[in-house]
């Protein structure tokens, strides 16, 4: 019980201390005096891209548009020119290194 009693004085104490307390006032130019700090602690530091230079935005902007279409151009293509192109490589290779010979007659012990 003694313990209830002393507990409770000391909440009335803090009580009526917290009645006598005064709001402080601040200094004039406190808020513009933060502001400040924090602007000069906090600065971000731009970052600059290679290729965030004026000439080279267009010339890349060109680069893009010319391999599109290159690709464009190349995806129209027939397919029926492609696989003449590759018949005519393909026969051009085997003539070049004479695989359209037969090499059965090289091999061809049984008929001796």
């Amino acid at each position: 019980m003694d313990k209830n009693i002393n507990i409770q004085d000391e909440i009335n104490k803090t009580l009526t201390s917290l009645d006598n307390i005064e709001r402080r006032k601040a200094k004039p130019f406190l808020y513009t005096r933060i502001q400040a700090k924090l602007d000069t602690n906090y600065k971000t530091e731009s970052y600059n891209w290679f290729f965030d230079t004026p000439i080279l935005k267009p010339a890349l902007a060109v680069l893009f548009i010319a391999i599109n279409i290159f690709t464009i151009w190349q995806i129209s293509i027939p397919e029926n020119t492609l696989l003449s192109n590759k018949e005519v490589i393909i026969n051009s290779f085997t003539e070049e290194y004479a695989f359209n010979q037969s090499t059965e007659t090289i091999f061809d012990f049984e008929n001796e």
